[in-house]
Formats: C-alpha cells, sequence, structure tokens
C-alpha cells in the first residue's frame, strides 16, 4: 500500500513538473506575449488645429477651411527599437498623401499635417500604420466651408 501512495505522489511532482515547463515554454506567464510584442505602441492618436510643444489646441473632427491645416498627433508609449509608422491622409476613401514618420525609443510623439484648400472639403480619414501594413488607428473627421 505504502508503494502505491509513493508512486501516486511521485506522478503528481512529474505531471506538475510537465506543466509548469510546458506553460513555461509557451509563453502561459506572459513572457511571450512580452517579447512577441516587437512592434511600437500607440498611446494617443489625435486631430487638432495647432500644436504647442506636443500639446495638442483646439482638438476636433469638423474642420473649416479657414483654419488653414489639420494635423495628426500620435505619442507612442513603447517603442522597443527605431521603426517607422506612416500617417495615411484619404480623402473620400481615395489616398492623397502617406507620410513616414520616425520612431525613436524608448517613447516617442509624431505628427504630420495637410494645408485645407477649397477642394479639400468633405469625408477625410487618417490611417496610422506600423511597418508591418497594421493599421494602429483610423481617425475619422470632416472638412467644411
Amino acid at each position: 500500500m505504502k508503494r502505491h501512495v509513493f508512486l501516486f505522489w511521485i506522478s503528481i511532482v512529474l505531471q506538475l513538473t510537465f506543466s509548469l515547463s510546458s506553460a513555461l515554454s509557451q509563453g502561459l506567464f506572459g513572457e511571450e506575449e512580452i517579447s512577441s510584442a516587437k512592434g511600437p505602441t500607440l498611446e494617443r492618436a489625435v486631430l487638432c488645429k495647432e500644436l504647442t510643444g506636443c500639446i495638442p489646441k483646439n482638438k476636433a473632427v469638423i474642420f473649416s477651411i479657414s483654419y488653414g491645416k489639420v494635423i495628426c498627433l500620435t505619442e507612442f508609449d513603447r517603442v522597443p527599437e527605431y521603426t517607422t509608422v506612416l500617417h495615411k491622409w484619404f480623402r473620400k476613401d481615395i489616398l492623397v498623401t502617406s507620410i513616414k514618420l520616425a520612431l525613436e525609443p524608448p517613447r516617442w510623439s509624431t505628427f504630420s499635417s495637410i494645408e485645407l484648400r477649397s477642394a479639400d472639403k468633405g469625408p477625410w480619414r487618417v490611417d496610422v500604420v506600423d511597418e508591418t501594413g497594421k493599421v494602429l488607428a483610423a481617425l475619422r473627421f470632416s472638412v467644411t466651408d
């Protein structure tokens, strides 16, 4: 009887050891998630009329042509390595311009802007895209008189 109890406990210890090593190798305790998150982490993306330093002023989703321009500010909380992002500006779902912006570790803020003309009235969007082509944010706005 003692031998059966001993073998039972040995089998439990071996199963726990195997399960723990398997869980560690598969990243079930968070290690894999941290190491596989290779790209930058977008903290904030905002549209505004002007910037003071890296502080957006007059945030909006409707912009008058009289404002003269629209600015897209993006802030990245975690930038593991030097990389780039794109600000893709679309008017009526047609790509107008794509602006490549550099990011540097460990945190980085960057912006792009467009000058407004009377022909720019209508719906717009800015896609923030990482180097792999993943859309990190899509900001929609309108341009009016």
